[in-house]
């Protein structure tokens, strides 16, 4: 499975002004042009933050809830945070 993933927004960034509820465009290199969407997630049950939920490609994802990073459940995409950033991934198998 090889996978692609590009740096979308950095965490702190998506957290300053408190909730997030954002729509951003993005240039994913060869890709194009995509549509994500950041919105509040739940709670991780462990800390009092909350994780933002991302839609990519009509798929809801929760970077790094209970510790892990989402993907789909065919494996078509995912997202994850890495180095204060988050990222999405499209799986070029697929």
């Amino acid at each position: 499975m090889a996978w692609a993933w590009y740096p979308i927004k950095t965490v702190a960034e998506t957290l300053q002004n408190g909730v997030p509820d954002e729509t951003i465009e993005v240039d994913l290199a060869n890709i194009g042009t995509e549509t994500i969407r950041f919105i509040k997630g739940q709670s991780d049950g462990v800390s009092e933050d909350f994780s933002v939920g991302i839609i990519f490609r009509d798929f809801l994802l929760f970077p790094n809830m209970n510790g892990r990073n989402p993907f789909t459940k065919n494996d078509l995409v995912g997202a994850m945070i890495f180095e204060d950033q988050y990222w999405v991934g499209i799986n070029e198998d697929a």
